[in-house]
């Protein structure tokens, strides 16, 4: 009796899975988008880009954008300082990923929420200046 064990490349089973698995996100979140955009115009119809511009300005100001980046900014580097870290730091194997994921999403959305806070009193205090119109 002869028995053959496998052990090289390719595409096993689960590998395969894999692979299905991440078309299928793919396909799913252009489908959103798709269905999203199409809602859109429906819902508000074609509007054209001077039309577009002319409302963005009128309610938001080149200094909101640039603390909306500033923040985006800080929060990327924190999310990937905090997976950084404990990605680094990881030890026992498969399970001790899996914990290690689960603390850096634990602590990136700590950290995230806080240090969001903290940013948006700093830049806009306690009494933002919402520019609606009447």
């Amino acid at each position: 009796m002869t028995v053959t064990v496998s052990t090289g490349g390719g595409l096993d089973g689960g590998g395969a899975a894999l692979v299905g698995a991440a078309d299928l996100v793919v396909l799913g979140g252009f489908v959103a988008l798709v269905l999203s955009v199409a809602l859109v115009f429906i819902q508000i119809g074609v509007v054209s880009d001077g039309i577009y511009n002319a409302y963005f300005w009128r309610y938001s100001n080149l200094l909101d954008l640039s603390y909306s980046m500033i923040k985006a900014v800080v929060f990327a580097f924190l999310v990937i300082s905090v997976g950084v870290y404990y990605g680094y730091n990881v030890t026992g194997g498969a399970v001790g990923i899996g914990r290690a994921v689960a603390k850096t999403m634990a602590v990136s959305l700590l950290l995230t929420t806080v240090v969001n806070a903290v940013l948006t009193n700093l830049f806009w205090g306690h009494a933002p200046n919402l520019p609606i119109p009447s």
